[in-house]
This record gives C-alpha cells, structure tokens and sequence, in this order.
C-alpha cells in the first residue's frame, strides 16, 4: 500500500494505530510471556520444591544411619565381639533395638561385615550369614577396602536402599564394618506423602532392563510419562512434561536417581497439579488481553481525535491552498490555535491577506489604476517589489504612450518614448511607436514638401496669371480709350495665351475695319446729301446698333477673357487635386504600413502572453514538485520520529527538504505571481496596441474619406473646367455673332449710304465717319 496516496489524518491514525497495535501487542505479549514465565517458573519451583523434598528426606534418612552406624561402630562391646567373632553376643544386644528401629525409624537392615565383604551378622535376618557380598554390595567393599565410611544410594537385589557403612577397627587396625541400610520403597514414600502432600513415584529397571514402577503416592489415574521420557531420566537425563487428565492439568518432573558412586539406578517422577494456578493464569491472561484491547481501542478512538485535530485544520489549508493554486484568494482559514497548526493557520491567513493585496494590486492594475501603488513588506519581499516594479514600470508606460499619443494629436511628431527607461518587450514597444512615429513624421516632412512645392507653383502660377490678365486688361483699356496700337504680348497655348491670341486678332480686325470705315467715308461724301434724310435715320439706327455691338463685343470678349482665365484656374486646379490624391495615397500606403507594424507588435505581445502561459505551466509543475517534495519530507519526518534516536540525522535532513519544498512552493508562487502580473501587463499593452490600432484604422479612414473627396474635386474641376471650356467657346461664338451684327451695321450703314442719295446727308455721314475713325489711333 502507498502511504503517499493516504490523507494526513489518515496517515496519522493509522500510524498512532499501528503503534497501539504494537505497544499494546508488546504489553500484552510481555505480560503473557510474564504470565507464562511465572507459570513455568512456578510449576518448576514446585516440582524442584518435590524433589528437593525428596531428597532431604534421603539426606536426613542417610546422616541417621550414618549416625546409627557410627555409634554401633565405637561401642567397646561391639569392637570386642567382633574381634572375638561373637555373633551371639552382637545378635542378643541388638536385636531388640533393631526391632524398635525398623518400626518407626524405617530401618531395613542391621548388620556386621569382616573383610573382605563377608556377612558377619545380619540382625534384621541372624540365620543368614558368612556370605560373600562383594559381587553385589559394592558400599561394604570400598568401606573396607578403602577403610573409610561410606553412605548413599546403593540398588541390590531387594531394590535401591540408603546404605551408611562404617569400618570397626580395634586398636587402629580393622576388624570388620557396621552398616545401616533405610528403605526406599513404599513406606518412604507414603511416609513423604503423609508430611509433605508429595505424589511421586519411583521407577527402576529390572534385570531385563524393564522400566518397573518401584513405589507410588500419586492417584492411579494419573498418568505417567511415556517410556522414552522415562528412559531418558533412567539414564541420567532429567525431562519435565505436562499431562492432561480430564479437568486436571498436571506438571511432571522425572530426575535420575544416583547411587553413591554417581551412576543412575532410578528415576523419581513427581507431580504437581496446576489446575488452579492456571485457571488463574488464565483468568488473569483474559484480563490483561481485555485490558490491552479497552485501552487498544480508547488509544485508536483517542488518536482519531488527534488525527482528526491535526487533519481536518490541514485538510481545510490544502483546500484553499489548492484554491489559491487556482487564483482564488477569496478563502478563508477559520481554524485557530496556539499549537503548531494554529500558527500555521495564522501565517496562512497572513499569506491570503498579502496575496489578495497583491491581487487588488495587478486588479488596479488591469483597470488602468496607475495611481494605486503597492509597498514591499521587507526588503526580502521580492513578490511585492516585482508587483512595485511591475506597477511601476507599467505606468511609465502608459504615461509615455499617452504622452506621446497627446503629441502626435497636437502634431509635435518630433517627439519620442525614452527606449532606455524600459526592458524586454516594454522596450520594444516603445521602439515600435516611436518607429511608427517615425514614418509618420517621414510622412508629415513629405507632405509638407509637397504641400510646400504645390502652393510655390500654384502661387507662381497665380502670380504669372495675374501679370498676364493684367497686361490683357491694359490692352482692353487702352483699345477702350480708342488706342489700337497697344501691342498684345500675351501668348501661348493655355486659356490665357489663347485669350491673347484672340484679343490681338480682335484689335487688329478693329484695325482693318476702321481702315476700310474711313476709305468708305470718302466715298460716301459725294452721296451724302441724296442721302441725308434717310442718312440720318439709318445714322440714328447705325449709331445705336454700332454702339450696342460695341459694347456687347467688349462684354462679350472680357468674359471670354475671364472664362478663360477660370478655365486655366479650374485646370491648375484639377492638377492640385489630383497631386493631393497622390498624396493622399501615399499616406494611405504609409499607414497601411503602419498597421502592419502595430499587427507586429501585436503579435509580438500575444507571443509573450504564450510564452508567459508556457511559464505558468512550468511553475504549476514545479509548485506539483514542490508539494510531492513537501509531502515526502513530512512521510521522511514521521519515519524519523519512528526511528527515534537512530533516525535524528535522517529527520535533519527531512526538515531541511520541507525548507527546501517550502521555499521552492514560496518561489513558484511568486513566479506564478509576477507571471499574472506580466499577463495584465501584457493584456493592457494590447490593449494599448489596440487603441494605436484603432487610431491608425481611423487615420486611415480619414485618408480614404480625404481621397475620396479630393477625387471628388477633382472630378467637379475637370467638369468644371470642361463647362468654363465650353463657356469660353460660346463666348468667343457670341463674340463673333456680335462681330457679324457689327458688320451686319456697317452693311447696314453701307446701305443706308445707297439709300440716302443725299450728298448732305453723304457728306454728313462721311463727317461723321471721319470724325469716328479720327477717334482711333491704329
């Protein structure tokens, strides 16, 4: 099973489970190890308690044969009636004695040896004696042999027997043993169980080598060991057991019993019934398992509590933290304390209360709120001096942008962002603007030339206009005055060169008329009086349509004149028209071109928007990293605390791991932090780009709307000049209507001069016609 995978409180309840588990297993484990200890221990008191018992029964039942046999041995009377060989003497002294001794001290056997290991007299059975013993009574033969006393376990033919044999010496030399031999049969042991509640039984091998059971105080019922345990303990090696009988729960000890020599001739298997001392070792056993699962379980519902305490503070912290990992900064941790987490809690609250200034910050920020201006906490508040900064560097911005924005609507296109104030892509951009400034000057600087080079020619083509329609005027007035001879220098092929044209060809048609006027004066005189009356008539008409052709010839060729002057106007016009099309045209192309930058660097932007997405990314992956580090320095940290004191090294480095996380999770928030605040940035440049663009859009449109109506003009000037052409041409046809009315006066006058036969009226008319022509000088 991953821990990792497991929340805090969980991880938390079980450890502290898991630690009950084991302390409560180890307590009680101990305390039923204890219990059986006790037990085992108990029962093998016991059991050694019986066979301690046991044998000092065989120790007291030894030193009293031993005693017995050494007061036989130093009696005078016995020393002398065993040197003597009296066995009469021996029989007669000790036979009542013997008898007392068998009935209440368990005495066995009384006898006397004489060397080597000859029977001298056996007072427990007199008819029996000067048998050799030494092939089976090996205590009367080292007693002899070695002349010292010998005591012990001794088996023979009648069983095993406590044998105390004593050397009789007379006079330093020796003449011959006493012995004793107690009972190890029955009677012992009943007289054990009678004092002492002993159940045992005694076991030895018989001349076949069968186990044989020698003695028995315990219940029938009872059951013995098998018989390789009793094997065992028959040849030397002691074996405890425990046997079941029924209800009755029973412990066994089998010990070899040694003869004198220390070699094995039985086995003593004691009982001991435990039924009691382990009902109560269970009784005790199921309380102690009662006990440990209570507090077990009160333990586990206790670290639930404490889990549940520590957990639920934290899980809430990792909840808004998550939260705020989101961008939501609008949490709230509710828990308090004056333990750690509560201190935790606090520094959190600290931490939302600092982010959502921040927050209000880059808000203000985003809203154009350059006024707002955030404060570092401490010199070590790198988050608040990047926001600062941020603030900062933003509003320089904007108040260059509009600064320069304000400029160029007020036509100083002269000025320009400072580049060196900024970094990175602020930089850029404030070298994008004022590149676009640039052309826009460029623009300008061209504009003005053109505009320049078109007022230069239009005025010298105003001011040549002028001196001519003023040399033509001069003509007019002098021709009106009746001087014919002033000389039109206006030429060319334009309107006004054209009018010139016209006007010395009028003068000189004038000139020629008048000449041809006084040569038929001279002719009319002589018919002037036939002609007089009607002469006067035709005069008085002749002189009004003269007059009136006059006058409307002059009429008509001044506005001949000035059509033709608007006719050259309308044209010069038209030119000027069409060069501020071209113009317009070229600006329309130059901020197209600016456009295009401004897309540049809008694409530039959204790039640094991307890339500060993909920044994002990469600190959500290290803030991930950093909290999986988090979590394995807190998992290192509770595998520490269980090491104890082995684990205090690995616990110094968990702790500097949880700094490290820690201080990489503060980092990456940061980071994450300036990284938003470059994004609003970033949007608000947009923006910014933006409203540039749509200014540039709105240019545009006014050039498009400016080369529209330019074209406009130009159309209604070329029509306008078409209608003035055709104008001037209608001029110059009434011009010449007039002139034919004119003739048509002369013609008339002519006739009049047919009709008046008059020489009076002739002569009258040839004064008159003289007169006229004297007027003009041609």
């Amino acid at each position: 099973m991953n821990l990792h995978r497991l929340r805090i409180g969980t991880r938390l309840a079980l450890g502290f489970g898991a630690i009950l588990v084991m302390v409560a297993a180890s307590l009680t484990g101990s305390a039923l190890k204890a219990i059986d200890d006790m037990q085992e221990h108990q029962r093998a008191e016991r059991l050694n308690s019986s066979i301690g018992l046991f044998i000092a029964a065989l120790h007291r039942e030894q030193r009293a044969g031993t005693a017995l046999a050494q007061l036989v041995a130093t009696q005078p009377t016995v020393i002398e009636a065993v040197a003597n060989g009296d066995r009469d003497k021996l029989a007669r002294e000790f036979a009542a004695a013997y008898d007392f001794l068998a009935k209440d001290y368990n005495v066995e056997q009384f006898q006397f040896h004489t060397p080597p290991a000859i029977s001298f007299l056996r007072v427990h059975k007199p008819e029996k004696f000067g048998d050799d013993l030494s092939s089976f009574r090996q205590t009367v033969v080292d007693a002899i042999s070695k002349d010292t006393l010998i005591s012990g376990l001794e088996g023979g033919v009648a069983g095993i027997g406590i044998r105390s044999v004593v050397p009789i010496h007379r006079d330093g030399k020796l003449i011959g043993s006493v012995e004793f031999g107690m009972s190890l049969t029955q009677p012992f042991l009943n007289e054990l169980a009678a004092w002492y509640a002993l159940r045992a039984r005694l076991f030895i091998l018989d001349a076949k080598g069968n186990i044989q059971r020698a003695a028995d105080t315990a219940p029938a019922e009872w059951p013995d060991m098998d018989s390789e345990q009793l094997r065992g303990a028959l040849n030397g090696t002691p074996q405890m057991g425990s046997l079941t009988q029924g209800d009755t729960r029973l412990a066994t000890l089998v010990m070899p019993i040694n003869d004198y020599r220390g070699k094995p001739i039985g086995a003593l298997e004691v009982f001991n019934d435990q039924t009691a001392f382990e009902q109560a070792a269970a009784s005790v056993r199921n309380l102690a398992i009662g006990l440990s699962l209570g507090l077990l379980l009160l333990g586990c519902a206790l670290a639930w509590w404490l889990a549940r305490g520590i957990a639920r503070p934290l899980s809430t912290m990792a909840v808004s933290a998550q939260a705020i990992a989101c961008g939501d900064v609008s949490r709230s941790i509710d828990y308090r304390g004056r333990d750690e987490v509560g201190q935790l809690a606090d520094a959190f609250r600290a931490m939302l209360d600092y982010l959502r200034e921040l927050t209000g910050a880059v808000d203000a920020l985003g809203r154009g709120d350059t006024a707002h201006h955030h404060q570092p906490r401490s010199e070590a508040d790198q988050l608040g001096a990047s926001v600062a900064r941020t603030q900062t560097t933003v509003a320089e911005l904007l108040a260059e942008t509009q600064s320069l924005t304000r400029a160029a609507e007020a036509g100083e296109l002269e000025r320009r962002g400072h580049v060196q104030h900024f970094n990175g892509d602020y930089a850029s951009l404030v070298s994008s603007i004022n590149e676009l400034l640039d052309s826009l000057a460029a623009q300008r600087v061209r504009q003005a030339e053109a505009d320049q080079q078109r007022h230069a020619a239009t005025a010298a083509t105003a001011q040549a206009l002028a001196e001519q329609v003023e040399q033509l005027l001069r003509t007019v007035d002098a021709a009106a005055t009746g001087d014919l001879t002033q000389p039109v220098t206006v030429t060319g092929s334009d309107a006004i060169g054209r009018v010139g044209g016209g006007l010395a060809r009028l003068l000189g048609d004038l000139r020629n008329h008048l000449a041809e006027i006084g040569d038929s004066a001279g002719e009319l005189g002589s018919a002037s009086h036939q002609l007089d009356a009607l002469a006067r008539r035709l005069r008085s008409e002749a002189d009004e349509h003269s007059g009136q052709s006059s006058s409307v010839a002059a009429d008509a060729t001044d506005v001949g004149a000035r059509l033709e002057a608007i006719a050259a106007a309308t044209e010069e016009m038209s030119v000027s028209a069409r060069e501020i099309s071209h113009n317009t045209e070229m600006a329309r192309d130059i901020s197209a071109e600016a456009e295009r930058a401004v897309d540049d660097a809008t694409s530039r932007m959204q790039q640094l928007a991307e890339s500060g997405a993909q920044i994002g990314d990469v600190v959500r992956l290290i803030t991930s990293i950093a909290e999986q580090t988090n979590l394995l320095a807190l998992n290192a940290t509770i595998e520490a605390a269980r090491a104890g004191e082995a684990g205090k090294g690995f616990a110094v480095v968990a702790s500097e791991v949880k700094d490290l996380a820690r201080a990489t999770a503060e980092a990456t928030g940061r980071i994450h932090a300036r990284i938003e605040a470059i994004q609003h940035d970033t949007s608000a440049a947009q923006e910014a780009i933006g409203r540039t663009r749509e200014i540039m859009t709105r240019v545009a449109q006014f050039q498009v709307s400016v080369a529209q109506a330019v074209e406009q003009q130009s159309a209604a000037a070329n029509e306008m000049a078409s209608n003035v052409t055709e104008a001037a041409e209608r001029g110059r046809h009434i011009a010449t209507t007039i002139r034919a009315l004119a003739d048509g006066a002369v013609h008339s006058a002519e006739a009049s001069s047919e009709v008046l036969d008059s020489a009076g009226q002739v002569a009258d008319t040839a004064t008159t016609l003289s007169r006229l022509v004297g007027q003009f000088r041609t």
